[in-house]
């Protein structure tokens, strides 16, 4: 069993480290019915449509550093510029949340200016934070991959942890469901979780797993589909994943043998989205499973739909961010510092620009959609998932600092 558990602990790293380079691309497939198994100086960039080159952005950070719980640490003086301090937390959890236009107002009218970042410190130490995600109850909730947690930080900072059942699971991913919870990840564990938000009347933070039909699948992402389905990526299975809300799972192969399944998303066409990282694609996924890939220059990782009807990625090794068509045509744009290390975190903020995270250039990125790239300094925090929130700011994770930060857009 100890194994296996290090072999397992192998093949998620595998994902989590640099490659050298993509690997060699390969064909479209067509489209058919798939088969299935039952901030200091921010710097603003405007960039060209070619591709860019990076070099090796280094492993995922594991710091072991930490910070005290209690008030929040306040980043203002390494981003030099000025952050409201977090209120007292709010006693009324609010289900709804507000418009995208109100809520980039509510921020401003709280007096954050655009790269105003604010540190909270989460509990557990070296809990090496990844994922996060908005929940229906207006709060933040993220996987905590060392501390084998899920933790919910509220928009005033207050940070609440729930363990999760299965021993040293590696909640990785967190994404929305239909049904008021969170649905994650488990990468290690080979499971599905949910975590209850309470707005449906459950008990908040009550967690469910739901067992992968086959061992040692590595699931990494997930997503909402628009089929009220949850679709994940699958890095060693090499198959996105469909689970229904009753917890039965589909796979669905991918033509690229060993492609290295990272982001996925719902797109703006109906279909589902996903990065192929070593496979050096991006694909689509219809609802029913048909699969489509496309070549693009660089090591997709994390991927959200943009404003523009297009899909945004970051590439990490490349050091770009990119973004396709529904046709399939691809644009690159350089990120501006060297081996930023942009993988898995890109979200479409309220401002209607894509926000990544520079988990090795220690950066909170903004990319306009036509390609403008400014840069937010978030220093010696290894950013890794981003999160449009309630309060009109983004959130993420600093997996080298052990904290959630706040940035205002």
């Amino acid at each position: 069993m100890r194994r296996l558990h290090l072999l397992l602990v192998a093949q998620l790293a595998i994902v989590a480290s640099v490659f050298a380079g993509c690997a060699s691309c390969n064909s479209s497939s067509g489209p058919g019915e798939g088969p299935g198994v039952d901030s200091g100086p921010m710097v603003d960039v405007t960039t060209s449509d070619s591709p860019a080159t990076g070099e090796d952005g280094g492993a995922d950070a594991r710091v072991e550093a930490a910070y005290d719980t209690g008030s929040p640490r306040d980043a203002t003086e390494e981003v030099g510029v000025d952050a409201t301090a977090p209120g007292d937390a709010a006693s009324d959890v609010v289900a709804d949340s507000p418009s995208p236009d109100a809520a980039l107002e509510a921020g401003r009218e709280a007096g954050l200016e655009a790269g105003a970042l604010t540190e909270f410190p989460i509990p557990t130490n070296t809990s090496n934070p990844l994922g996060i995600a908005a929940g229906a109850d207006g709060n933040l909730w993220f996987c905590e991959q060392m501390a084998n947690n899920i933790g919910m930080i509220t928009t005033a900072g207050v940070i609440t942890e729930y363990p999760v059942p299965t021993a040293s699971s590696y909640p990785t991913q967190i994404a929305a469901g239909p049904d008021g919870n969170l649905w994650f990840t488990e990468g290690v564990g080979n499971n599905i979780g949910r975590i209850a938000t309470g707005v449906d009347g459950g008990v908040a933070g009550t967690i469910t797993e739901f067992p992968l039909p086959v061992a040692n699948r590595v699931p990494f992402a997930i997503a909402l589909g628009p089929d009220d389905n949850l679709w994940f990526t699958e890095v060693t299975g090499n198959n996105i994943g469909r689970m229904t809300l009753a917890g039965v799972v589909t796979e669905f192969p991918v033509p690229t043998p060993t492609c290295q399944l990272v982001g996925i998303t719902a797109g703006p066409d109906g279909n589902l989205w996903f990065a192929e990282r070593a496979g050096a694609n991006i694909g689509l996924i219809t609802p029913t499973g048909a699969i489509t890939e496309f070549m693009v220059a660089t090591d997709p990782s994390g991927i959200v739909s943009g404003p523009d009807g297009n899909l945004w990625f970051n590439g990490e090794v490349g050091n770009n961010v990119g973004k396709i068509t529904t046709a399939g045509v691809s644009t690159l744009y350089p990120i501006p510092t060297a081996s930023a290390g942009a993988y898995a975190g890109i979200t479409l903020g309220p401002d209607d620009n894509l926000w990544f995270a520079e988990r090795t250039g220690n950066n909170i990125g903004r990319i306009t959609t036509v390609g403008t790239i400014t840069e937010f300094p978030a220093i010696n925090s290894g950013p890794w998932g981003i999160a449009r929130g309630s309060d009109g700011n983004l959130w993420f994770t600093e997996s080298a600092s052990n904290n959630i930060g706040r940035i205002a857009p």
